[in-house]
């Protein structure tokens, strides 16, 4: 061969072997070599060593080749064969091969198959090294084959060979001890994952220990963070307030995003902000936002709006005895407390639509809808009165925890005539007897078939269910005698705070009852004249009763919050208790039993046997001093912990705090001089008046001055009391003013005769109750005289 034509296939070679080298740097290289071999070597062996250097950059360059090729390969088809290092090899043994040479070729066949194996659609990193290993082997022994069959091999390259030859068979032997590893685990997995189905199939129970997921992806928080979704919800409603104006089922609370997500962290619950917020309904579901919130709890955020009434200033006050209720309740259990939530509904209209809804309505072409004409009354005081009470659930385990009493239980709503009777503390009395006779409250009233020891009751405040009026008071002794109660507490929130009252998330399924339903007034014929005047008093009770049976039809069969709701219509003539058929007792029992405060009543046993039976309930035992302690904000000062004062953040504590509480310690010096700590000693609205409601002689604290008044005659006070001046008088029932006795505005019931009238002006005609709901006749002649008289 000429030397030039030897030249240039070295200089292919080298270019071939280093692609990624310039062509002058692959020439330098290829002349370097050139003239090592012309000064070292005898010129006749000059070809033979070109050719075996030309070998070696042949086999590097088809190295490179073949892992380029599998690299692709594992896209391609598995049937497509990848050209082996045997096959590629074919045309530089063509130019000298032999015999010899050719079986080789056939030993180099057996290396093909497994090479092909690798173009697996999953990486097998091992088998890939191990493939690279051996093609680097194969092409160092197919260059020793070729110098052997041409006689140039030497004793050491012998020696050589045959390392080489074992170290190839030993890879090929690894690299088959992958590929039916990794055959055999990939039948093992097919086997396991139907063996998994078919267990699952017969034994569903059996995926929880499995940890078997048949959704592809990441888990949702809600699997790895059971009871996430609920946890959100109770957090969202312990709280929080009912709709405005009772029209719809949703609540109103005061937390925050952030607040919501630090809840939940205390809980136990691990997520982000952003993850908190997409678990709760989106402002628009039609917007790729609201897409992303794909399994939500029926909470959402409120806009920030300044259109809410303004906090009272006792409403801070009022939530931490309302909250004490709550922890008291839930450390006892629901074995020994029944909890009830009470308010009147408004009054429901007889003879026209009892509540308007705007709602599409589907109805035919050819008929006709009348509706009358008018919004206002048919008749004076035609009206129905339902009076609401809620059966609270109290969750077990609770031990203190405010958030385990419910929201939820069943309902009884009496239904009374708005005409013939009236919403008092007796018609209250009178409904509480029903619902201890009652199935549905059965499992919040009684245990073991009695009355419960310790009963708790929440409402509105209204002059019918105010704790410190003295009916209700009445009233709540009659059934702490009567039902041999431990203890019974009345509560109520401040003035204008009644939608966080629990009854008020009952108003809006009994409202939706009432849209477009109209009551008929005169079922039994009519009993009103042109004038809308009585004709006939006894056709208009039957007319009366047959709306409120009606109505009541329409809520019995209600089902709130999967609780049944009982439904009544009460006769005029039995709508309340007698009031001589209460039980009553003297003001020696009043002081030691009774403790009266601006929004809570509590009436306790004592520790005399003689006087009151042992306890049923675990009562003495969180409460040493047998009532609630009073509510005293906290604050951090530099001499410690101290009580705030008016100016001050007012933070009330919990109500196992108040009890440990060293009052001697927290109290400024100004306010250890009472023998026993008022309760409303920090409610803001009665600070300025409790000196006055305080026995001098016992130190006892009173609601008003008309029961301090009768508790002094218990100390045989023979001073002559003066009458109680008002401020002003509301209206007048019997022989009984509703007035203000204070410059803040506080109503009391008072009798007549007990109240300095004079120089005080009346609105009303004497003698003529004033009501609410009535309104003043007023003929044409007496509309049109003149109201200025000639001097």
């Amino acid at each position: 061969m000429d030397h030039n034509e030897m030249f240039g296939d070295l200089f292919k070679a080298f270019v071939k072997a280093y692609p990624e080298k310039k062509k002058s740097a692959c020439q330098a290289e290829a002349i370097l070599f050139w003239n090592q071999l012309k000064t070292s070597e005898p010129k006749d062996k000059l070809p033979e060593l070109v050719r075996s250097k030309i070998q070696q950059l042949e086999a590097l360059a088809l190295g490179r080749q073949g892992a380029l090729m599998k690299f692709w390969g594992k896209a391609a088809s598995a049937a497509s064969p990848t050209p082996t290092v045997s096959q590629s090899r074919a045309s530089p043994s063509e130019h000298g091969a032999s015999g010899s040479g050719q079986s080789s070729r056939k030993g180099e066949a057996k290396i093909a198959q497994p090479s092909s194996a690798s173009c697996l659609k999953r990486p097998a990193p091992v088998q890939q090294k191990i493939s690279e290993e051996l093609n680097e082997v194969t092409a160092q022994v197919l260059r020793m084959k070729e110098r052997e069959s041409a006689g140039l091999m030497t004793e050491g390259e012998f020696k050589q060979l045959k390392l080489l030859t074992g170290q190839r068979n030993k890879l090929e032997k690894e690299l088959k001890a992958k590929i039916s590893q990794q055959e055999r685990q990939k039948k093992r997995r097919v086997v396991q994952k139907s063996a998994k189905e078919r267990l699952l199939e017969e034994i569903p129970e059996a995926a929880k220990f499995l940890s078997v997921r048949s959704n592809i992806g990441r888990p949702r928080l809600e699997e790895q963070q059971t009871d996430l979704l609920k946890a959100i919800c109770d957090i969202a409603i312990y709280g929080s307030a009912a709709q405005d104006k009772r029209q719809f089922e949703a609540i109103r609370s005061i937390h925050t995003l952030d607040e919501l997500k630090d809840a939940l962290f205390h809980q136990g619950f691990k997520l982000s902000r952003s993850a908190t917020y997409l678990r709760l309904l989106p402002r628009r579901s039609n917007t790729a936002e609201g897409g992303r919130h794909v399994n939500p709890v029926p909470v959402k955020l409120q806009k920030a709006t300044n259109t809410k009434h303004h906090d009272h200033s006792d409403g801070r006050f009022c939530t931490s005895t309302i909250r004490s209720l709550e922890e008291l309740s839930s450390l006892l259990g629901p074995e020994e407390v029944a909890f009830l939530s009470q308010d009147d509904k408004a009054r429901v209209v007889i003879g026209l639509t009892a509540a308007n809804k705007q709602s599409p309505f589907l109805m035919h072409i050819e008929y006709r809808v009348k509706l009358p004409d008018h919004n206002w009354v048919v008749a004076q005081r035609h009206k129905l009165i339902p009076s609401v009470t809620a059966g609270i659930i109290i969750k077990k385990n609770g031990l203190g925890k405010p958030e385990a009493v419910g929201y939820s239980g069943p309902t009884y709503v009496g239904i009374r005539s708005g005409k013939h009777s009236s919403s008092t503390a007796y018609s209250h009395a009178l409904d509480f007897k029903r619902l201890t006779e009652l199935e549905e409250f059965a499992p919040i009233l009684r245990h073991d078939g009695i009355i419960k020891p310790v009963v708790v009751i929440v409402v509105d405040g209204g002059p019918d269910e105010n704790p410190r009026y003295r009916k209700v008071i009445q009233v709540a002794i009659h059934h702490f005698l009567e039902h041999n109660l431990d203890a019974i507490f009345i509560a109520t929130n401040a003035p204008g705070r009644s939608a966080f009252n629990r009854v008020e998330r009952r108003m809006s399924p009994l409202s939706r009852e009432l849209a477009g339903l109209i009551l008929p007034h005169d079922h039994y014929g009519s009993h009103l004249d042109s004038q809308m005047r009585t004709t006939d008093e006894h056709l208009e009770r039957q007319n009366f009763k047959f709306a409120g049976k009606t109505l009541a039809e329409v809520w019995g069969g209600l089902i709130i919050d999967g609780y049944p709701t009982v439904a009544e219509f009460i006769e005029p003539e039995a709508s309340e208790v007698d009031p001589e058929s209460l039980e009553c007792r003297d003001q020696c029992w009043f002081s030691n039993h009774v403790r009266t405060s601006q929004y809570m009543l509590q009436i306790v046993k004592c520790d005399n046997r003689s006087c009151c039976s042992p306890l049923r309930s675990s009562l003495s035992t969180v409460l040493p001093g047998r009532f609630l302690p009073p509510p005293i904000p906290l604050m951090h000062s530099s001499d410690g912990l101290k009580a705030a004062g008016k100016d001050d953040h007012q933070h009330f504590p919990s109500l196992f705090v108040a009890i440990s509480l060293d009052v001697s310690k927290i109290l400024p010096k100004s306010y250890l001089g009472f023998k026993k700590i008022p309760y409303d000693l920090f409610c803001p609205s009665q600070t300025n008046l409790v000196n006055d409601r305080i026995c001098t002689t016992c130190g006892l604290y009173h609601a008003s001055l008309v029961m301090l008044k009768e508790h002094k005659k218990e100390h045989k006070v023979t001073a002559a009391t003066k009458k109680i001046r008002p401020k002003r008088v509301v209206t007048r029932r019997r022989n009984e003013l509703l007035v203000a006795t204070a410059d803040g505005g506080d109503l009391d019931w008072l009798d007549s005769d007990t109240i300095d009238l004079t120089g005080i002006r009346m609105d009303w005609a004497e003698g003529v109750e004033n009501l609410n709901d009535s309104y003043p006749i007023i003929d044409i002649e007496k509309h049109l005289l003149n109201p200025w008289g000639e001097d």
